[in-house]
């Protein structure tokens, strides 16, 4: 079936909108799809947390594409209720993210797309911390999308075994910590994401004067948010990026 209107709701799936040559179809985006050039003259129907529905329903799109952890679960609710075909996702893996990527051309009536799958790293001893917001302080478990990238990396993830949920079943895959729990840690490397939170070079100079063996050898690098979080097309040459920004020594 072939969909000639489109809206997206996760930057990462606009991308892939692109690389699959359809970005004349979306007709509707989030403010947070930004990426690639020529998206900024598409509507906006709000963020990835707050979906206008009703601008979305005006639009009157063939099929929405969302995430079921970028987007809340009650604008997706209330966009199928109103009759829209949402197409939800959830890769948590880096192959998760590739055939999600194949799935959706097929979804869209179009062929298998190549797209080159990067060889995983051979697995390391090298613990790695990744925070990911501050103030609180928060990081990853093991199952998710970036602590599969960890994985792919050759890195141990240092909170890997964080529970998924909490007592009360609440997803807890993104956690809180302390910077204590972190010293206890004793990370080999620190990746410093600009994407959610902003980390800069004054973060690369507050990790470096910690007493963890990622400060003593200079093992604290800034890395693409995106080539941390976005499955699929970015994946491609993302997860490469990663692994060359990691071979330089990050500048102050």
């Amino acid at each position: 079936m072939r969909f000639r209107r489109i809206i997206s709701l996760v930057p990462s799936d606009t991308f892939n909108l692109a690389r699959l040559g359809l970005l004349h179809q979306l007709v509707g985006r989030t403010r947070y799809c930004v990426v690639p050039d020529g998206v900024q003259q598409i509507p906006v129907i709000g963020g990835t947390k707050d979906v206008s529905v009703r601008d979305v329903i005006a639009l009157a799109p063939d099929i929405v594409l969302a995430n079921q952890e970028e987007n809340s679960k009650s604008d997706v609710l209330a966009l199928r209720a109103a009759g829209l075909n949402v197409r939800l996702t959830f890769p948590k893996t880096v192959e998760d993210g590739f055939q999600d990527f194949e799935a959706l051309a097929a979804c869209l009536g179009l062929d298998r797309p190549a797209i080159a799958r990067p060889a995983p790293c051979p697995m390391s001893t090298r613990k790695c911390f990744v925070p990911i917001w501050r103030l609180p302080w928060m990081t990853i478990n093991g199952q998710t999308y970036i602590g599969d990238v960890l994985r792919w990396l050759g890195l141990v993830n240092v909170f890997e075994h964080l529970p998924s949920e909490d007592a009360q079943g609440k997803d807890s895959r993104y956690a809180r910590l302390t910077m204590d729990q972190m010293l206890q840690a004793q990370p080999d490397v620190v990746l410093l994401g600009d994407d959610p939170y902003p980390f800069g070079s004054e973060h690369v100079h507050y990790f470096r004067s910690l007493d963890i063996p990622a400060a003593r050898t200079g093992a604290i690098f800034r890395v693409s948010g995106r080539d941390l979080c976005w499955p699929g097309a970015w994946a491609e040459h993302g997860l490469l990026r990663l692994r060359k920004v990691m071979s330089v020594r990050d500048e102050p």
